[in-house]
């Protein structure tokens, strides 16, 4: 679909960006989106934050 795979991983963020902000404008709610790119981690992994401002949870697979 995309030759250069960055633009790829680029392009899916701003398209969870864009749906969300879609579905705030239609609720007429104020929604967020947090993304946490993170390379190594594979769909159903534990993330590992030692931040106290971070929880850990599932990684979830992004189509």
């Amino acid at each position: 679909m995309y030759k250069n795979k960055e633009l790829c991983k680029v392009r899916t963020i701003t398209t969870l960006m864009r749906d969300t902000g879609t579905m705030a404008f239609r609720l007429n709610k104020p929604l967020t989106v947090r993304v946490f790119p993170i390379p190594d981690l594979k769909a159903g992994y534990m993330t590992a934050f030692e931040s106290d401002d971070l929880c850990n949870c599932a990684v979830l697979a992004v189509p």
